[in-house]
This record gives structure tokens, sequence and C-alpha cells, in this order.
């Protein structure tokens, strides 16, 4: 059970997308392929007449968000002057809450976020957007294969990517420095990390935060990947999967290294950006809040290696046409532009994007500085995309539902499993199929 995984077909691929992608990035070498979707789309402003009204809707955890995806719904206008996007947002967890809803009532806006995890459970929401690429010969080159794996069920493509990324740690330089313990450095161990944060832990302070996200911890502690799905079918209740909520309850309820977990909206951002907190879970979506919010140094460095080495996995998140859209012409526009170089290349430079679109990838690392892209581009060179399920939405609520009674030692990790199980009812994997027809290989 604690066998070392095999690495997946994906994630070969992802590690040769990425040793091209992160060359591409730092400005090494190479270019990325890009010129077939801006020809078309410089060929095709103007060309539509009628006007297009169009309704966004996204989540969105600060102001900084607001303003910036606001920005890149006025881009489309000045590429297309007929189409005019409005955006709407609400909060990460009132999103997952009301996009089905919408959908329910047929009453869904043209265009909305489709984060990975919820390709199986919202993704009968979206429009395949495989026939508008072909239909408008729209090159998908300039994004890294992965995402456009991560976002696609059984062949069809559901959204064009816009960000991606590993889960790491960030952590509070100024406290590491405050407690006179040495900063992480990638390569540590599962041992060096709860010493770190025993030492951090004190005064007011704590070494660790959980987060809202225990399953990337999960698998760099047991080394499987996916444990929650077995045989093909959603599955909590095994060794696996229990040994790693077992570990990260210990930190809170036995080591005491944790505050009392809060499923309160943007509760550990809040709570790192204090400056009481020295290490949380995290990837490079989380730099603009991070940023606008703490007073202190922010650092980054990858997962400390379990028992069977470092792993975490890759995530992501696009923008998609739903089903409900009238005009899926007019919003395949927009998208071309909302994920085109200047928009991409304008979410990195206030922090908001790691690109998905490889070429502006720079523009990121520019931005956070402190060694992050280095560290980003290290773990992702080993990331694996996360296999999702066709119950990913009740999983999560079930998950967000019973961590602070697993973290506080209420609960067993073994009654946490079966609790989970449940309530989140039955699912099973969710394949993203033979995508070759679209980005070969």
């Amino acid at each position: 059970m604690f066998k070392k995984p095999k690495p997946k077909k994906a994630a070969l691929k992802l590690a040769t997308a990425l040793s091209v992608g992160g060359l591409v990035a730092l400005g090494i070498g190479g270019s990325a392929s890009v010129a077939s979707a801006s020809s078309h789309h410089t060929s095709q402003r103007h060309a539509s007449s009628s006007p297009a009204n169009l309704s966004w809707f996204f989540w969105v955890g600060s102001p900084t968000g607001v303003r910036t995806w606001t920005h890149v719904a006025s881009l489309v206008s000045k590429s297309y002057p007929s189409i005019h996007v409005a955006l709407t947002t609400t909060s990460w967890t009132d999103y997952w809450q009301k996009l089905p809803l919408e959908a329910s009532s047929n009453a869904l806006p043209d265009l909305a976020g489709l984060q990975f995890g919820y390709v199986g459970s919202d993704g009968s929401s979206f429009l395949p957007l495989n026939s508008l690429i072909k239909q408008n010969h729209y090159s998908l080159a300039g994004f890294t294969p992965t995402m456009i794996r991560e976002l696609s069920v059984n062949g069809k493509l559901l959204a064009l990517p816009y960000d991606f990324g590993p889960v790491v740690i960030a952590y509070n330089k100024t406290l590491f420095e405050q407690k006179h313990v040495p900063l992480p450095k990638d390569g540590w161990t599962w041992s060096q990390f709860v010493s770190d944060a025993k030492r951090l832990t004190g005064g007011g302070d704590y070494g660790w935060l959980p987060g809202q996200s225990p399953l990337e911890l999960d698998y760099d502690i047991s080394g499987v990947p996916d444990a929650y799905i077995q045989h093909g079918k959603f599955s909590v209740d095994n060794a696996a999967f229990i040994d790693g909520i077992q570990q990260q309850a210990e930190l809170s309820y036995k080591y005491h290294v944790a505050p009392t977990y809060s499923t309160a909206p943007n509760w550990a951002t809040t709570e790192f950006a204090s400056g009481k907190v020295a290490m949380e879970p995290n990837g490079p979506w989380g730099l603009e809040p991070l940023k606008a919010q703490s007073n202190f140094q922010v650092g980054w460095v990858e997962f400390p290696s379990g028992p069977h080495g470092e792993h975490t996995y890759n995530e992501g998140s696009g923008f998609g046409i739903t089903k409900d859209s009238k005009n899926p012409e007019a919003a395949f526009k927009a998208l071309t532009v909302m994920l085109g170089s200047q928009a991409e290349n304008y979410a990195a430079s206030v922090g908001r994007a790691f690109p998905a679109r490889v070429s502006a990838d720079h523009t990121w690392v520019n931005y956070a500085g402190e060694g992050a892209g280095p560290v980003m581009y290290a773990a992702l060179k080993t990331a694996q995309p996360m296999e999702v399920t066709t119950n990913w939405e009740q999983f999560q609520t079930a998950l967000s539902k019973y961590m602070p009674l697993v973290l506080s030692g209420s609960i067993s990790a073994s009654q946490f499993a079966k609790d989970v199980q449940s309530e989140s009812g039955s699912g099973t994997g969710v394949s993203p199929g033979n995508l070759t027809s679209l980005i070969g290989g």
C-alpha cells in the first residue's frame, strides 16, 4: 500500500512539457508556439458587427482580483468592439454553490470559471470547445498540455486554461528569523518540517496552518497519488488516505503547532497574513492576496520529503462557455482575448496567475521575486495531475465539514474517512480521454 507509485503517463508528459515550458519562461531558449492563435486573432479583429453583450461569472478573493479580471474583460472590446463582457464575482465557496443552481434553472452566464477539480461534478454545465477550436483554427500550442488535459472530460475540452502550478509551502521569513530557525530549503524532510513547526510555535505564534486542502499533503505523506480513488471508484476508507489524514491531524491535536481550524471564507489567507503563522500549503495563485495583505517577506519551498520522497499535484483553472450561452461564437472570440498573451501577462504582472500560457510565466516570476520561480519550476517537474471524481463537489463539502473534528482530535482519522465517504456519496474517477486531435501525442 505504501509502494512508490509508477509515474503516470500524464505526469511524464508534464515533465516533458515543463522542461520546455520552463526554459521558455526563463528566456533560456525556444519560444512558445502561439503564432497561429495570434495571427488568426488579429485577422478576426472588427470582424463581428452584431453587438454581443456577454456575462462572465468568476470567483474572486480580493479587491485586486476584481480589478484584474475587470481589466481582462475590458480587453475584449478593444479587440472586438461589438463584443462587451460584464463581470460578476463572488467568493470561492459561494461560486460552487451558485453555479449548479443557475445550471438547473438554465440561467448560467455566457462565460464562467472552471477549476480542474470540478470538471467531473460541474463539467456538464459547460459547452465543449472542440468544434469552436477547429472552426476557428485556434491553436492550443501556447498552453501547457497538462492543463488542457485537466480541463477535459472524455476527449472534450471544457475550458481554456488561464493558470496552473504546484501546491508547495509558503512561509513567513520574518517569523523564521525572529525564532532563530533556519529557512527551509528544497529537499528537506518530514522530520525536519515537524521539528521546525514545533520550534516556531509559542508566544501566540504557530508553526503550521493546515489550510483547506488536505489532499496534497496526504499524497506527500503517504506517497500514494489520488488515494481517495480505488480501482476507479471514490473510496477514502483505505489505509493510505487514513494514514495521511492521521499525520496531518497530529500536527494540530498532538503537537499543537497549528491554530484552531476554521471553515470561514478566506480564513487561511487572513490567518497567515496576520504574521502569526510560519508555514501554510499554497500555490502561485496565492501570491497576490499574500502580498496584498501581509507585511512580511513571503518565501516558498517545496513540500518536505515523506517516506517515499517529495510529492505534490499540479492544479489550475480556466474559463469556459456555458451551455446556456446564446452566442457561443462571440463568447469564444472573447475567450481568445481573455486567454491571450496580453491578458495572461497582465494577470501575471499583478500576481494573480502563474499563466497556463507558458510564454507569460516569466512575468509572474519577475513579480514574485524571493526565489519563487525556481521553487515552482522544480516542484512542477515531478508534480502529478490530480485525478478528480464525479462527486467532487460533495467530497469537498464533506472534507470541509469534518476537518475541524479530525484536527481537534474529536474524531479519529478512520472515523473521518468513514464520515467523508458517507456524505460524499458514490463517484468515479474522471478521465480526460483522447485529446490527440487537439494537442497531439
